[in-house]
Order: structure tokens, then sequence, then C-alpha cells
């Protein structure tokens, strides 16, 4: 499983197309945590790119708010609360104070 940022990064960077080459970097870093517990490198804090501390925001507002074989969907109300309590650890706290600017735009 944690071979995908990998794997999606190296079929990005061989991509003909610019856009999607660009892409590589946020598919390789977006598992990566702002305390240096992620993966597949272990970056922390500004060494991870900002698009992809931004995916990571969002990427697990969708999981934890979808429902998924191994587990049912939280609540908007908490999964906000959730990535709030992680900011500074888990997350970017300046991607998570944006994120909490617009989630109510979205977060019906």
């Amino acid at each position: 499983m944690k071979q995908h940022t990998i794997v999606g990064r190296d079929m990005l960077k061989a991509s003909p197309h610019v856009p999607l080459q660009r892409g590589s970097t946020v598919a390789e870093q977006h598992h990566e945590r702002y305390d240096g517990s992620g993966y597949p490198h272990g970056l922390k804090g500004s060494e991870i790119y900002t698009p992809a501390a931004i995916v990571a925001v969002v990427d697990s507002y969708d999981a934890m708010t979808s429902d998924r074989p191994y587990q049912k969907a939280k609540s908007k109300e908490d999964v906000v609360k959730e990535i709030a309590s992680m900011s500074g650890t888990l997350y970017d706290p300046k991607v998570v104070d944006a994120f909490l600017q617009v989630v109510e735009d979205f977060h019906q």
C-alpha cells in the first residue's frame, strides 16, 4: 500500500504531459506528515511540498467522511474537529487554517 506514492510519482513523471509531470511531487508526498511520521521519505514541516500538504488534508477529509469497507463515515463536524486537532502534528498549520476558513463552503 505504501508504494502507491512512488508508483503514482513514477507514472506522472513518465507522462508526456507537463501538467501531469508537475503533479508527480504531489503524488509522492501526499502521505508525508508535518511531524515527520509520514511516508515515503519521512519529510517534515517545510520539507513537504505545499500542494502535497493541501492534498493530505483534503484526502483525509474525503476518506473520513466517506463509507469505507473497513470503516463507516464520520460526521463532517467530527472530521473537521479531528483535522483541526492534528494541526502541527499530521498537517501543516497554515493548510489547516486555510481549510477551516473554506470548509463550510462544502461542509453540507
